[in-house]
């Protein structure tokens, strides 16, 4: 899965696109947990703590996304993959839910 995912990211990035270099690596993790966690966040009650959480931290990975060249599109297709996954693989919505887990939020 997480092969499937970094193909699929590599694919909407274009490297030639940016004049200095990139840490497509990184752009691509934050670009996976901003808009993981924004999904994750429309199922939890409007207001609540774990809902202001999570739009938080999917708001900091988006803005370090974006210092590091991801465009709306970026985040538009892997939102659109994270819904196709939600919606039709259940296994592997758990697998990426996991990989946000441990990538996504702080460490306690």
């Amino acid at each position: 899965m997480n092969f499937i995912l970094a193909l699929l990211l590599s694919i909407f990035f274009s490297i030639d696109s940016f004049a200095e270099e990139v840490n497509f690596e990184e752009r691509n993790r934050r670009i996976f947990c901003s808009s993981h966690l924004a999904l994750i966040s429309t199922f939890l009650e409007q207001g609540s703590t774990e809902y202001q959480g999570l739009v938080f931290m999917a708001r900091v990975h988006g803005d370090k996304a974006r210092e590091l060249g991801a465009t709306r599109k970026h985040f538009e297709d892997v939102m659109m993959y994270l819904k196709d996954v939600f919606n039709n693989d259940k296994e592997g919505w758990e697998a990426l839910s996991k990989q946000s887990q441990r990538l996504c939020l702080p460490k306690p």
